[in-house]
């Protein structure tokens, strides 16, 4: 202030450089402005109103504390049960904001896991869904053609009010989703869970396709979700 002062009276008699100085001043304030806006995070006003900046926080996937059920059905009373690995990804949130993520499923780990069902056949069903023992009746591609497609992808896109929007790519093809889950962070850890249903039915799956007299496999396959990720 004593600078600009001292300037401006040194020139007071000179109109062209009285509009050269305010034009100076002006540029300087632009300027701080501008510089300030560029800085990196965002700031957030804790319960005693001070000002703190969020860092984005990059956590990645502790596979042997996650899991991925499924449910699968031709109708309400025959079912099977099962689980796939999840074996890697990550999770960046800014604060409790998730800014992105994305998780890579293992579609050859698919096993089957019926009560009372004799390992023989769990092999079997598990086969089946993966394509890895075709037969006559049971092409590779009936289901999740784990020879051509050996893992799928999920890309988490946005959360907002416990809804989780993702992008599923699996057999080479995109599924877009939108379903019930809870993420959170607490400490060093954040986790994304959840009990939700998927529709394969738009994606031209064999095994998914339902004869409207004999009916079929149910197009819509239930998950249940929980994943652990660490900083």
């Amino acid at each position: 202030m004593i600078i600009v002062t001292m300037v401006f009276n040194s020139y007071i008699w000179s109109p062209k450089l009285i509009k050269m100085k305010k034009a100076s001043v002006f540029f300087l304030a632009a300027t701080v402005l501008f510089v300030a806006s560029c800085s990196s995070g965002e700031e957030t006003t804790d319960e005693n109103g001070t000002d703190e900046k969020v860092e984005a926080v990059t956590y990645k996937l502790d596979a042997a504390a996650s899991t991925l059920s499924w449910h699968g059905e031709m109708s309400p009373e025959y079912g099977h049960d099962g689980m796939v690995k999840i074996s890697e990804g990550s999770l960046t949130m800014m604060g409790d904001a998730l800014e992105s993520g994305s998780f890579t499923i293992d579609m050859n780990s698919i096993e089957v896991t019926d009560e009372g069902m004799d390992d023989m056949k769990k092999g079997y069903l598990a086969a089946h869904l993966m394509g890895t023992a075709p037969d006559e009746d049971h092409p590779q591609n009936m289901f999740w053609n784990t020879p051509d497609f050996p893992t799928a992808t999920v890309t988490l896109n946005s959360y907002e009010d416990g809804q989780l929007s993702m992008t599923l790519n699996v057999i080479g093809k995109e599924v877009k989703s939108t379903v019930p889950a809870t993420v959170k962070v607490d400490g060093d850890r954040a986790m994304i869970m959840g009990d939700f249903a998927i529709s394969f039915a738009e994606m031209g799956i064999p095994g998914f396709i339902q004869d409207p007299e004999n009916g079929g496999i149910n197009p819509s396959v239930e998950f249940s979700l929980n994943a652990v990720l660490t900083k």
